[in-house]
């Protein structure tokens, strides 16, 4: 985590959960000294009601931190590669899609029109077939 996260700290909540505080990615690199580039001004909140990771920034300096994002956003602004690996390895485990925070990799819509092609074609053919079938008749 701290390759993608500068000064990351857990922090022990009073309801027996924990956050996570660093650098904001996105509006640290706009101070001025190393110090204040430094302070921790994000966190990484537990949400009981999406069973995920919520990113915030107290300072809300860019426009990449103005508003709060999920986990699976947080890491497709920081590592578009990264959030690919995360994406399939979520797909796998039955957790993309609707009804879940993760949507479902590109490559998966690909495969899903191609087999609606299949179909459709498929479709078109019976048709023709009751068509000149009922014809003949």
């Amino acid at each position: 985590m701290s390759s993608y996260l500068n000064n990351p700290l857990e922090v022990q909540l009073h309801n027996r959960t924990s956050k996570w505080i660093f650098s904001c990615p996105f509006c640290a690199t706009s101070e001025r000294t190393e110090a204040r580039r430094n302070h921790r001004k994000a966190a990484l909140l537990w949400n009981d009601k999406q069973h995920s990771w919520v990113f915030c920034c107290a300072k809300r300096g860019s426009t990449e931190c103005q508003k709060n994002k999920s986990f699976p956003n947080l890491i497709q602004a920081l590592n578009s590669s990264l959030f690919m690996e995360y994406q399939s390895e979520r797909f796998h485990s039955g957790t993309t899609g609707k009804g879940h925070n993760c949507s479902h990799p590109a490559w998966y819509y690909l495969n899903k029109n191609e087999e609606l092609l299949q179909f459709n074609e498929y479709s078109k053919a019976q048709s023709n077939l009751f068509q000149e079938v009922s014809t003949e008749n």
